[in-house]
């Protein structure tokens, strides 16, 4: 049977599982995960249907955030515009 699946970094894989990198070390290290260097920086291998999920998982993280930004953004503008109405009073009343 022929692994499929992607070599991930130490901070890709931290990020996959949710680890710090040095328990992704510690992994490495102990052999809990099938490992190899790439351009002299250690890598994890995952399977295809992990990886698959984990990439879905990102996507789907990712668009949340992108989101939440855009509410925020929204809610700047908004609260930048109170404040420079509020502005206009309090200086038509100093006059």
């Amino acid at each position: 049977m022929i692994n499929r699946g992607s070599w991930l970094s130490i901070i890709g894989y931290a990020g996959f599982r949710d680890i710090s990198m040095s328990t992704a070390r510690s992994f490495i290290k102990a052999g809990r995960v099938k490992s190899k260097l790439i351009h002299g920086r250690p890598h994890v291998f995952v399977n295809y249907e992990e990886y698959c999920n984990y990439s879905e998982e990102r996507d789907r993280k990712y668009m949340a955030v992108k989101m939440e930004l855009d509410n925020l953004r929204k809610t700047i503008s908004k609260l930048i515009f109170e404040k420079n109405e509020l502005q206009k009073i309090i200086d038509d009343r100093k006059d």
